[in-house]
């Protein structure tokens, strides 16, 4: 199985009414279509998509779509991965049984849950961050094939 693990791009804190409703900043979305590209050009393909319910997380999912349409099959949306923990993101991919996942939420489950298949701890990782990893067995045997963020108008290798 190939799980992929997406952190939501930069959000706008101008505004702010409630956490929830925070839209993608400048950045944010500029960043989404360079991960997009390297989605696209890489040929990653997501047989299903879950996304947090969060205006943020479904804003990077658009903007991902709108430049790499042909990567996605099945999308859901879940008010369950909102600020999800690490337990609770593993507890979404155990209840799966496809050749490929994409999960798209929030620190600090999302670190954790990357810091889990990396073997390592790492508290925060930045936003709008990729992991790629191959699972045999979800428990054992995962090998983190990438971890990739867009900075500067081009994809960084942060593993």
């Amino acid at each position: 199985m190939k799980i992929y693990l997406l952190r939501h791009a930069k959000s706008s804190w101008e505004d702010y009414v409630n956490d929830h409703s925070r839209p993608l900043d400048k950045r944010g979305k500029k960043d989404a279509a360079v991960l997009a590209d390297f989605i696209r050009k890489n040929g990653i393909l997501f047989k299903i998509t879950l996304c947090s319910s969060a205006i943020r997380t479904r804003e990077t999912l658009d903007i991902i779509i709108k430049n790499a349409p042909d990567s996605f099959d099945e999308i859901r949306y879940l008010d369950s991965l909102y600020l999800a923990s690490g337990e609770e993101i593993m507890d979404h991919l155990k209840e799966r049984t496809c050749s490929s996942i994409l999960v798209i939420g929030h620190n600090p489950g999302l670190s954790e849950a990357i810091s889990f298949f990396a073997h390592h701890e790492t508290s925060d990782y930045p936003t709008c961050v990729l992991a790629g990893i191959t699972s045999k067995n979800l428990m054992q045997k995962s090998q983190v094939d990438f971890i990739v963020r867009p900075q500067s108008g081009k994809i960084v290798n942060l593993s």
